[in-house]
């Protein structure tokens, strides 16, 4: 069972309600918001949408049943779900561009209009298949405030709850959802005519088609300043504009569509966003800030962990390689001697110009790793070496358990090279290097 759907059935309307794992704090309740029966059999109002991509017949034996909790009894807060992104599939068509940062926002302008700061307490990350990675950035007076959410290896078979924690949400702030996608294995299928090839993937509602959107479960509901109880903003993201492909954002109940209020003349489609994964896995904040590395209490970058754009890697089948030349798929020499592919940008500014701390080394004193593979033993060879990194990027220090920020590091020191030898560390300096470079690795 891929979804289901459930419609609360009325004399005058029919109109679908959420449906799924949907866990509500005991405060919390869902209200129906009209008088109505709620048929759940064959043919509709119910509906189950499977997963069925080789096409087979005769295969459906499904027991599947949904449990609802109903009650008489008011709860002290109303819940609500604003689906920010493309709720509406609006993209519905276009060919999925492979390897591109689809971002999509939900702007200051949309939110400004809620009638109260609300409570993030769950939320739900929706792509299909060739999807690779989501997640939501929180933007606060034009500066991240947090990853909200995020599946850092997506899979169309395990689709689950997506929020690192709790969180406010208040009027004026802005949402944006990042996905990444990788069509390659099927494009290469298609381009050598397999027998199973499938056509370009699209955005659209079928399982071989993509989408990029988010469920975020929100108390109070999420009502619009001096509306009515009907009048939510329950959608934040893309629609159309006009006739000619420009987009707006929509800031609807999914009912009423008027400019100006429901309707912004806000593009919300944008590549990259301001910041990548500032976040990942709930930490801190790493270099993602809009223009420029994160800034500490004092006022300097030691919270940053990014390369200049002229810093090298060593890279399978490439050999050594600028920052801002490395691909997405890349295969990069570790700190540990093995290689591990590049899956993430947090940052990646060409433009910015930052001050690092360059760290030059002597040559390797012995070899304590003999099964280290050749190409980490040729790549600590040299003589000297200079690893130019911000001053907040952790480094494996040798004589210390955990990894040492490049700022704190001084000369008498000895980094820990890739064959895991010591590198004495000769000489610190500050220097200033155009780029902001943070790439992830598996």
């Amino acid at each position: 069972v891929h979804v289901c759907v459930l419609f609360p059935a009325s004399a005058t309307s029919s109109s679908p309600v959420t449906c799924g794992p949907l866990p509500v704090p005991p405060a919390l309740q869902f209200a129906l918001l009209c008088s109505c029966r709620l048929f759940l059999s064959v043919p509709p109002p119910s509906q189950v949408h499977y997963d069925n991509p080789e096409g087979l017949t005769g295969v459906v034996d499904d027991s599947s049943a949904v449990l609802l909790h109903l009650t008489d009894t008011p709860r002290r807060l109303e819940a609500g779900t604003i689906n920010i992104g493309d709720p509406f599939v609006t993209l519905g068509g276009q060919v999925v561009e492979s390897g591109r940062n689809y971002t999509i926002k939900c702007p200051s302008e949309c939110t400004s209009q809620l009638a109260e700061p609300l409570t993030v307490y769950d939320s739900f990350l929706h792509a299909h298949r060739t999807a690779l990675y989501l997640f939501t950035n929180q933007f606060r007076n034009n500066t991240l405030l947090r990853t909200l959410e995020g599946s850092q290896y997506w899979s169309n078979d395990h689709q689950r709850s997506t929020l690192f924690a709790e969180a406010d949400l208040l009027p004026g702030d802005e949402l944006e959802i990042t996905g990444m996608y990788d069509t390659r294995k099927l494009d290469a299928a298609r381009a050598a005519n397999a027998s199973d090839a499938e056509p370009p993937t699209v955005w659209g509602l079928g399982t071989p088609d993509e989408m990029l959107m988010s469920f975020i479960f929100v108390y109070p509901r999420p009502l619009r300043a001096g509306g009515t109880f009907n009048d939510t903003i329950s959608y934040c993201g893309l629609v159309p504009a006009g006739a000619d492909g420009s987009w707006a954002t929509m800031c609807t109940n999914g009912l009423a569509f008027e400019e100006g209020t429901s309707v912004l003349a806000v593009d919300p489609l944008t590549e990259n966003g301001r910041a990548g994964w500032g976040t990942p896995f709930g930490g801190a904040p790493q270099c993602a800030t809009a223009g420029g590395a994160d800034k500490d209490a004092d006022g300097d970058d030691d919270a940053s962990e990014c390369f200049p754009a002229s810093a090298t890697v060593t890279v399978a089948g490439r050999g050594a390689v600028r920052m801002d030349a490395l691909r997405l798929g890349d295969a990069v020499l570790t700190a540990d001697g093995t290689y591990s592919r590049v899956y993430l940008w947090s940052h990646a500014d060409a433009a910015a110009e930052s001050t690092f701390v360059a760290i030059t080394t002597g040559a390797p004193v012995g070899a304590t790793n003999a099964t280290c593979a050749p190409a980490a033993a040729a790549a600590a060879a040299g003589t000297t070496h200079t690893l130019t990194v911000s001053s907040g990027h952790l480094l494996p220090v040798h004589g210390f358990a955990d990894a040492v920020a490049a700022g704190t590091i001084t000369p008498g020191a000895a980094l820990v090279s890739p064959t895991g030898a010591p590198r004495p560390v000769l000489a610190v300096a500050s220097v200033v290097g155009r780029g902001l470079f943070h790439p992830h690795t598996l």
